[in-house]
């Protein structure tokens, strides 16, 4: 399901004269782009003479999840230069009328997934691991969290998801429901599995290597591949700091469901060279 998303009139016009002020030109042409899970203001912007934009805003009626990502993105993209090249070159920003707007280089003309192929698969498997060689190089800002306190609950959430499942009844009836006409098949796996589960999510507390600079949302679409191989993670208000075999597992969930089931093969001794103790 797809978020409601403000419309480009919808924009004010003081907002769209600083924006033409900031990319020295005019736009002449907006779209709405979809995707994410928030109503955030997102348009491919068409300048005259043809250049394009990615416009990425939230405005005072955006909640405030939306707006303090929004506002540390943009630190990401001022003040991590480990992000480059994986990441859009940002532009420009625009903060008027209640609105705070990220203008970012359109990427556009990259290729999605899915459709997954063993090639894409690889190429993300590979790239990542380059990400995370190349962030353990830099002097990263102190302000970066480890992920250890972002799982532990002291930034977006408590590392106690399946344990807490066991015993809320009403949350395990959510879960197996979520299967639809196969919840019963669902509900034998829960009951089968719960306890590994919970065994597993306390162990990424006890996880080492080196730590390094992570995206920490590396799902499908969040990963574009560009026309000369390369590929780029966008959405970057997450970015921390730990192993980077957080990256790679939360990736497989996300490519497995979209198809990309040969991904986690591809990253068989392809990312444990970066997470390695």
């Amino acid at each position: 399901m797809m978020e409601a998303k403000p419309t480009w009139d919808s924009v004010p016009v003081g907002v769209r004269k600083a924006v033409d002020h900031m990319l020295g030109g005019t736009v002449v042409g907006a779209s709405t782009v979809w995707g994410g899970y928030t109503s955030s203001a997102t348009f491919r912007l068409i300048l005259k003479g043809g250049t394009t934009v990615f416009f990425k805003g939230v405005s005072a009626a955006g909640n405030q999840f939306m707006r303090s990502a929004l506002r540390r993105e943009e630190r990401v993209y001022r003040e991590v230069a480990a992000i480059k090249p994986w990441a859009p070159e940002l532009l420009a920003v625009v903060t008027i009328e209640d609105w705070h707007v990220l203008l970012l280089e359109d990427i556009s003309d990259a290729q999605h997934v899915p459709p997954w192929t063993t090639n894409f698969a690889r190429k993300a498997a590979e790239s990542l691991a380059a990400f995370h060689n190349n962030g353990s190089r830099f002097t990263l800002p102190k302000w970066l969290p480890p992920s250890v306190s972002i799982l532990l609950g002291t930034h977006y959430g408590e590392l106690s998801g399946w344990r807490n499942i066991i015993d809320d009844q009403d949350a395990k009836i959510r879960l197996v429901d979520l299967a639809g006409p196969a919840r019963d098949d669902a509900k034998v796996w829960f009951e089968r599995c719960i306890s590994y589960l919970v065994e597993k999510e306390a162990n990424i507390l006890t996880m080492t290597g080196p730590s390094t600079l992570l995206h920490t949302d590396v799902r499908s679409d969040n990963l574009l591949f560009r026309k000369d191989g390369s590929v780029v993670m966008v959405d970057w208000p997450g970015a921390n700091l730990g192993c980077g075999m957080l990256d790679a597992a939360f990736s497989f969930p996300s490519s497995t469901l979209r198809g990309g089931r040969s991904q986690r093969t591809c990253s068989h001794g392809t990312l444990t060279p970066s997470i390695r103790p």
